[in-house]
């Protein structure tokens, strides 16, 4: 479901209330533009109104495709993948990028467990043996 089929055509003025005026995702949108081509010398120096617009654009997409799988969620009150995924269906190429991220997500997961069971064992300081072997060995 799109903002325009539910609200018909916007007009070119109608932008949607800023509580600040640095969204969410402004850092990264201004990286992304930038890296796409935007002909500006270092990543920050995109205009301000264009970034804007961006995220605006970004937040309504976002927005749209939440209150869609709520609908598909039904009374149920939770959302799940399924529901977006459902939300996504036509759209090949932007199910195939929620599976590639759920499936780095698991992986990080996974990883920072390893990583965090790693940290648990504590290591043994080989110095500290050696000494008291070398004590334990001397002949009087």
């Amino acid at each position: 479901m799109c903002i325009r089929d539910r609200y018909g055509e916007l007009p070119n003025s109608w932008m949607p209330p800023r509580a600040s005026k640095r969204g969410p995702f402004t850092k990264e949108i201004r990286a992304m533009m930038w890296g796409f081509g935007d002909q500006v010398a270092e990543p920050g120096d995109s205009l301000a109104e264009t970034v804007a617009a961006v995220e605006d654009c970004t937040l309504m997409f976002i927005r749209s495709v939440a209150e869609a799988a709520a609908v598909s969620a039904g009374t149920k009150g939770k959302l799940t993948v399924e529901h977006v995924m459902q939300v996504l269906g036509p759209d090949h190429k932007k199910r195939a990028r929620v599976t590639e991220l759920l499936t780095m997500h698991k992986r990080i997961k996974e990883a920072r467990r390893m990583f965090e069971g790693a940290e648990d064992e504590v290591p043994v300081d080989k110095s500290d043996d050696d000494e008291d072997e070398a004590e334990n060995n001397t002949v009087l």
